[in-house]
């Protein structure tokens, strides 16, 4: 059996306003590579959908963004469409550091059922 796997930003923040910036600065250099909007309007966004770091549409669809119990929800959604490994890349905003990182994943990684 073929097992799909996908993978996610994450940005742990209860504040939705500060969790989309956060995001926005996160995709913007994703934004600016013409593979990348090529795959998204592929996926049916259109060019409204990469200004200023991301239309809401954007970030929210390709950013699970919340605390850790929310990220948790959004990495279920995929398992329950297919994917049998999901991968998190948590996305720090500008000025936090490894020690800041760490932390989120710990945070991240006590809400999910993870398997050895």
């Amino acid at each position: 059996m073929h097992r799909q796997w996908t993978g996610g930003s994450v940005v742990l923040d209860t504040d939705q306003a500060r969790a989309r910036a956060s995001a926005r600065d996160y995709l913007t250099k994703y934004l600016s590579l013409p593979n990348y909007t090529s795959y998204l309007t592929r996926a049916g966004y259109t060019d409204d959908d990469f200004k200023d770091g991301g239309s809401d549409r954007l970030v929210e669809a390709r950013v699970a963004l919340g605390d850790a119990e929310q990220v948790r929800t959004r990495i279920e959604e995929f398992h329950k469409a297919g994917a049998g490994h999901v991968a998190v890349q948590i996305a720090l905003s500008e000025g936090q550091g490894y020690p800041e990182l760490l932390r989120q994943y710990r945070e991240l990684a006590q809400a999910l059922p993870l398997k050895p």
